[in-house]
This record gives structure tokens, sequence and C-alpha cells, in this order.
């Protein structure tokens, strides 16, 4: 879509991957906003590509043993940019790491239900 639409573009089609359907529908105009400070502070396509070809290629399972901190991995069951399974994934892998699932939220779980999120992380940070 950026190779071949644009910038202008791809962008408008984000929200569809981060953004529940009722969230966007009541927030439409908070969208359109976004989308232009968006616009504005693009970083160009090759830079934009760079990134995507970077998490395509990095192995995230090899070094999940390495990570030894208290960690916490939070998904939304509804995200359709990162499936709930691969936060459980990251989870099992990570010694000690700790799974908390929303039910709802997207991938901007923390914008579209921010109260859930909050008190999910910060009861993590507490413990």
């Amino acid at each position: 879509m950026l190779r071949n639409s644009g910038p202008r573009a791809y962008l408008r089609a984000q929200p569809l991957f981060l953004y529940p359907a009722n969230w966007m529908s009541e927030n439409a105009a908070r969208l359109a906003a976004e989308d232009e400070a968006h616009l504005a502070r693009f970083a160009g396509a090759e830079t934009y590509e760079k990134r995507i070809a970077a998490l395509a290629t990095f192995d995230v399972d090899a070094h999940l043993g390495e990570i030894t901190m208290p960690t916490l991995a939070l998904a939304a069951t509804d995200d359709m940019l990162v499936p709930s399974n691969c936060s459980k994934r990251l989870a099992e892998g990570i010694g000690g790491a700790r799974l908390a699932t929303m039910p709802w939220g997207g991938h901007a779980c923390n914008v579209t239900d921010p109260e859930t999120f909050n008190r999910l992380v910060l009861d993590f940070l507490g413990e």
C-alpha cells in the first residue's frame, strides 16, 4: 500500500490494524486529526520499509531465554496486528513472565481502554 498508494493511504489504513471498529467509528474526528499529524511527521517510505524488514527478519524466539527481568506480556484478544497467542508464546518463552489479556481494545489497547491497560501494568509493577 505504501509503495503503490503513497503515505496518506498507508497512514489512513493503519487504524484498521490498531483499533476495534466501534472505537474507530466513535473516534473518527480524532483519527482524522491524527492522520494529518502523522503525515506531517512521516519519516519516509524507505524508513518504514526498513522498519518492517527489521521486524520480519528478527527471530524473537531465539532470544527469549536471554530475558531475565520480570516481564509482563500484555495482549488484547481482538488484536488483529499481533494476535494474543503471540504474547502467550512470549510469556511461555521468558522464564517467570506473566501474561495479561484484555478482552478488547485492539493493538492499541492502551489508547482504547487506558483504564484497564494502566491497571494491569501498575499491578504488575507493584508486585
